[in-house]
């Protein structure tokens, strides 16, 4: 793992429904990403200034050979110095870490993770490169 020269900062959250238990949430929000949360406003968030807080899922992206998918996600939701990825909540409380490209695909509401970085294209390039074509 390399390392970043320049400045992130991660947030995290996602929303409580009436029909979970707060502690499952935290705890699908922790097999995604190792960060403080807070419960607020029917939220659980969390933030954090250490790129090396995504590991998990850096080593996932490289297990399950979804890189390209998380890189096009990235890119495509790139505004201004930041970018978001969701994660399907229920899949992430089994310690699955399932990408989904829009809200909906997560029927309780998705985790979702905000990357603002002073170079995003070189953070997007860190956790998910390009493929060496062959």
């Amino acid at each position: 793992m390399e390392n970043l020269s320049h400045l992130v900062n991660l947030s995290i959250e996602s929303e409580i429904n009436q029909s979970e238990e707060i502690n499952k949430v935290k705890q699908a929000i922790t097999n995604l990403i190792n960060v403080e949360l807070k419960h607020e406003n029917g939220k659980i968030t969390g933030s954090s200034k250490n790129y090396k807080d995504l590991l998990i899922i850096y080593e996932n992206l490289r297990v399950k050979q979804n890189i390209a998918v998380a890189r096009r996600i990235l890119r495509k939701n790139i505004i201004k110095d930041s970018t978001h990825i969701l994660y399907n909540k229920q899949a992430a409380y089994v310690k699955s870490l399932v990408i989904c490209e829009n809200s909906n695909e997560s029927s309780l509401g998705p985790i979702t993770i905000t990357i603002t970085s002073d170079n995003i294209l070189n953070f997007i390039d860190w956790i998910a490169p390009r493929r060496k074509k062959k």
